[in-house]
């Protein structure tokens, strides 16, 4: 029988241990251009940290260039016998093995962190030189992504929370938790910690993407400020404490270049504490260096941000601002980073008075080329888009009414913005059909290279717009410069219970099922055969008659259009996903901002 102070520490290891192991929820399929491209490996001599080769094989003795482009080319297997030769081989395999790493909780994760750990105890014993006895395998790796995988971690602690572990006796429950927790936060991220405490040990480390729905100590932070990291995401981290952040160095400075911010106070601690303190100072040490700042945050636990009036504060270099849902207990914060010289800025909450307050304030940016309204805008918004008809690239990645689209927003565009070429709109559920009145507005922005639609419903199954592509054709194709063409949460006719239904339902017609008897046994395959083959039948009517034309995606499918003059004939060839796909981190990108992480 556990004391009540017992279950009061597993009742806090249980917290923790399922907060770790609580799963992202993916939701429709996302995968369509969403890699991430790897940071390219270092270059021999760095890695090498100075040291000379130790054997005087030729192939090292190439320009360190030469050999950065030729380790590229190596495939996994050759590289694994690459490291079996000798310790320059070793090392010029590890620059592409361990360039980027994801720290998962696997038993190569905790390999990985077992090798900095003894790296850190030899440069620590050298103290004239700091080097480790051979070369470092920290000195190859440029970016690191913490992201424990909730199934490896339950599965090596025996924490699986199913219910062969709920029927377990609870003192057992217990042990198993304080070792899951103990293993976690004091092994696991206290080997972490170590390895950031002497920049020494990842000398190169520009990347670091944490993603754990864990707090690392402040400790972590002041060690990671004192490091050569570039660019940090701290994805959705519950802080359990507020402290600001010290970074040791002489000017107080953090010389990040890239930020994503997204930490809020851990939802389950009482009494409710704040971020205001950590986010303001970490905001403070990187604003002389910053140039991109992606500020996220949670209107729902109502935890404002306020940063010190008594000292100046601006980021000189900053171009690239995304604000989330941030409270502000004043506007100081906010006006020092609307007055940077933004290229791009994104606002996720523009009916935020303190943001239209400042936002019509700040006026004119003659800097900024992309703007970009991720929910809702009100008609004090205006004030602001009238201010900046200069833009480029405008974007309403969420909802609006029809009346504020057709009657206020497109008749702005079609009579100021004449250097627009990128435009996103995307109507509410009430529209399900798109006017004639909408598009020849829109067929008047005559420099667009590309554009994004969507109406009705914009989460869930119901897709409530149906498109009529024939009417589309007609207006879009008067766009002399349009190159990519997309329209989301189309839907289409042929459903049994209506359009809305047309994903669900998959009927199949049946000119198609005689047309293909093999795929009796296959029905649902058979019907993305058909809707595969309507939206290529689409596609390249859109193709005849827009010259310029290179990309689409409709009908969840995205299709790339190539072009080639084959002796005197015109050749257009389609390329087409086997796979439907939202496409909703690559739509971001296009029409908004690409992350460096």
């Amino acid at each position: 029988m556990l004391t009540s102070s017992e279950l009061s520490v597993m009742a806090r290891d249980s917290r923790r241990v399922m907060q770790l192991m609580m799963p992202t929820f993916s939701g429709s399929r996302d995968k369509y251009g969403k890699e991430t491209v790897p940071p390219l490996p270092l270059s021999f001599d760095r890695v090498m940290e100075g040291r000379p080769p130790s054997t005087p094989a030729p192939l090292f003795g190439l320009p360190d260039e030469i050999l950065t482009i030729m380790v590229q080319y190596v495939d996994i297997e050759s590289l694994r016998s690459l490291v079996l030769v000798n310790s320059d081989c070793r090392q010029w395999a590890r620059s592409v093995q361990f360039n980027s790493i994801c720290l998962d909780y696997s038993p190569s994760s905790l390999g990985v962190l077992r090798e900095l750990l003894k790296e850190v105890v030899e440069r620590i014993s050298d103290t004239k030189t700091g080097m480790t006895l051979r070369p470092a395998m920290g000195a190859c790796i440029r970016r690191i992504t913490v992201a424990t995988n909730p199934s490896i971690f339950g599965r090596y602690h025996e924490v699986e929370m199913d219910d062969d572990f709920r029927d377990l006796d609870v003192a057992i429950q217990a042990e198993r938790l304080r070792k899951a927790t103990a293993g976690y936060f004091d092994m696991y991220l206290g080997s972490l910690n170590a390895a950031f405490m002497d920049p020494k040990t990842l000398p190169h480390i520009e990347f670091l993407d944490w993603e754990d729905s864990s707090s690392p100590p402040q400790t972590f932070f002041d060690h990671l400020a004192r490091s050569s990291v570039q660019h940090l995401k701290l994805y959705r981290v519950p802080l359990e404490k507020d402290f600001a952040i010290n970074s040791g160095n002489p000017t107080g400075e953090w010389h990040l270049r890239s930020l994503h911010l997204e930490v809020y106070w851990d939802f389950l601690l009482e009494p409710r504490g704040s971020t205001s303190l950590f986010c303001s100072s970490l905001l403070r040490q990187c604003a002389p260096t910053l140039e991109m700042l992606v500020w996220e945050g949670m209107v729902s636990l109502k935890d404002p941000i306020e940063a010190g009036e008594h000292e100046p504060l601006s980021f000189p270099r900053l171009r690239t601002l995304k604000l989330g849902d941030v409270l502000f207990k004043n506007a100081f914060l906010l006006e020092a980073l609307l007055n940077a010289p933004l290229t791009t800025l994104m606002i996720s909450n523009p009916q935020n008075p303190l943001i239209v307050q400042c936002t019509r304030a700040r006026g004119n940016i003659r800097t900024l080329e992309t703007l970009v309204y991720e929910s809702g805008i009100s008609v004090a918004s205006f004030d602001f888009l009238k201010a900046n008809q200069h833009i480029s690239n405008l974007s309403f990645a969420l909802a609006n009414p029809a009346s504020l689209i057709e009657n206020k927003l497109l008749p702005l565009l079609s009579s100021s913005f004449t250097t627009l070429n990128s435009l996103r709109l995307t109507w509410n559920e009430e529209i399900t059909i798109m006017s004639t009145s909408v598009l020849q507005m829109i067929s008047t922005l005559k420099n667009l290279e590309q554009i994004c639609l969507s109406a009705g419903h914009q989460f869930g199954w119901r897709h409530s717009w149906a498109i009529d592509h024939e009417l589309m054709r007609k207006y879009l194709s008067l766009l002399p410069e349009l190159k990519k063409i997309v329209f989301s949460r189309d839907s289409y006719e042929g459903a049994a219970r209506g359009f809305e239904y047309y994903y669900e339902d998959k009927i199949l017609s049946q000119p198609l099922v005689e047309a293909h008897p093999e795929w009796e046994d296959t029905p649902e395959a058979l019907w993305e055969l058909g809707h595969r083959q309507m939206v290529l039948r689409e596609a390249s009517l859109y193709a005849s008659m827009i010259p310029k034309l290179e990309w689409m995606f409709l009908g969840q499918l995205p299709v790339e259009i190539r072009r080639q003059q084959n002796m005197d004939e015109d050749m257009t060839h389609f390329e087409i996903m086997s796979e439907r796909d939202d496409c909703w981190t690559l739509l971001r990108r296009m029409f908004g901002v690409k992350e460096v992480i």
